[in-house]
């Protein structure tokens, strides 16, 4: 049983600038992880680096996309409870929602490429709208598996004091 201390305006604008915050990661995330290869390739041309580096760039910009989205997860995960749990104490459910999206989505994503064209077919649009629900859904419960990781291990150490 928690009690709310923090006030309705410190609320807002505590959410107003995490909705901003994913915003700008997803953004981030999706043109490193969508765009990236277009952008190493240009990159390299202008600056005249060898080939040789473009296995560098690939996994490097998949580094710059987990460490963006674990540094997000560790700020909701540590600012956006009404306990301050630090950001040391929220890298367990920061990692966990960051390996666990990331996974989902490419699981979710082979599964859309791969076997709903019959579905996507006999629906149409519906059917695209079902499917972004479908991965919202599943987002969203991985993110809050997070926090509560979190809030296990806050409520042992609390307890073992």
């Amino acid at each position: 049983n928690f009690r709310e201390d923090r006030g309705f305006v410190y609320l807002f604008f505590i959410s107003l600038f995490l909705t901003v915050a994913f915003a700008v990661v997803i953004a981030v995330v999706m043109t490193a992880l969508v765009f990236g290869e277009s952008i190493g390739h240009q990159l390299f041309n202008r600056l005249h680096i060898l080939q040789q580096f473009q296995p560098f760039w690939k996994l490097f910009r998949y580094f710059i996309s987990i460490l963006f989205m674990v540094a997000l997860f560790t700020f909701v995960y540590s600012r956006g409870s009404d306990k301050n749990i630090g950001f040391y104490n929220s890298l367990p459910g920061a990692i966990f929602a960051t390996l666990g999206w990331t996974l989902s989505s490419l699981i979710f994503a082979y599964y859309i490429n791969n076997y709903t064209s019959p579905f996507i077919t006999l629906y149409g649009s519906i059917g695209g709208m079902f499917a972004l629900l479908m991965w919202l859904y599943i987002s969203s419960t991985i993110i809050l598996v997070g926090g509560e990781i979190n809030a296990y291990y806050y409520l042992k150490r609390s307890d073992s004091r």
